[in-house]
Formats: C-alpha cells, sequence, structure tokens
C-alpha cells in the first residue's frame, strides 16, 4: 500500500503534469491561482486517489511527463463504459 506521503507526491505531480498543459493552452486568466490549486490539492488528498494505484501505477504516473503519459499509466479504458 502506498504511504500518505507518496499519495501526496502523486496529486502533486499530477496538478503539475495539469497545469503545465493548461499554461500552454489556456488565457492566464484561466489558470487556477495558487489559492486555487491550494484547495483543488486538498480535496484531492482527501478522495484518497491512491487507494487504487498499485506501485507500479504509482511509479509509471510520477515518471509521466504529460497527461497522455498519466493515462497510460492508468491502463487501457473499457469498452462499455469507457471508465479505466
Amino acid at each position: 500500500a502506498l504511504t500518505a506521503d507518496e499519495c501526496g507526491a502523486y496529486v502533486d505531480h499530477v496538478l503539475a503534469v495539469a497545469l503545465t498543459a493548461m499554461r500552454g493552452t489556456r488565457a492566464a486568466d484561466e489558470i487556477p491561482t495558487g489559492e486555487q490549486v491550494a484547495a483543488i490539492r486538498a480535496k484531492l488528498v482527501a478522495s484518497e486517489p491512491c487507494r487504487e494505484l498499485d506501485r507500479a501505477a504509482w511509479t509509471c504516473a510520477l515518471a509521466a511527463s504529460d497527461q497522455a503519459a498519466l493515462y497510460a499509466c492508468a491502463g487501457p479504458a473499457t469498452p462499455a463504459t469507457g471508465a479505466r
């Protein structure tokens, strides 16, 4: 099982990748502020997104440099629902 610190690192990385993508495609006023990012982070950490990650998926996600690579770490979508 992943530790709370490892889960926090995962959330931080996912947010960093998302913000980098947003900065490349959105206007400055559409990018979340530091305060908004902190609130998003708190909600994500509280939702315990790591509870379903195994160590291999976590390691893959932390090595991902863009959103496509992050999605690839989650594995293929199931055909019926599109869920991962």
